[in-house]
């Protein structure tokens, strides 16, 4: 995936390619584009079988990690569960706790009231 400020190159694993999505002013801060990375990355139909994780779980570790993508894993043909890698799993944990730290800023500051806030000369006099 690659943006710049007219378009939105998406790189896919299927058979088709390369797709280009074309917008004008593209504004995407980089949450929504963390999003929709992660997004396109379960739908990316890497998927396995338990079997071939009980038997190759080397190999689907170093595949999960190499192409940063995780790997569904069915069992009777029903999604179960997705391996990914630590540096995935580690961002995701990140974007979701920056996500609700501001949704809890943002809520503060809406319900806020004047007497809530201080002068920066009050907080710095009160620091000492």
């Amino acid at each position: 995936i690659s943006f710049d400020k007219s378009r939105l190159i998406v790189s896919t694993s299927g058979s088709s390619g390369m797709f280009t999505i074309l917008y004008s002013n593209l504004s995407l801060d980089d949450g929504i584009k963390f999003i929709y990375n992660f997004v396109t990355m379960i739908t990316s139909q890497n998927l396995r079988t338990i079997t071939d994780m009980r038997k190759k779980a080397d190999e689907l570790l170093k595949l999960a990690t190499a192409k940063k993508e995780p790997i569904g894993i069915l069992k009777n043909n029903k999604l179960e569960a997705y391996l990914i890698d630590a540096q995935t799993l580690e961002a995701l944990e990140e974007f979701v706790e920056d996500y609700l730290d501001e949704k809890m800023v943002q809520e503060r500051l809406v319900n806020a009231k004047k007497s809530d806030f201080i002068e920066s000369d009050e907080f710095l006099a009160r620091l000492k």
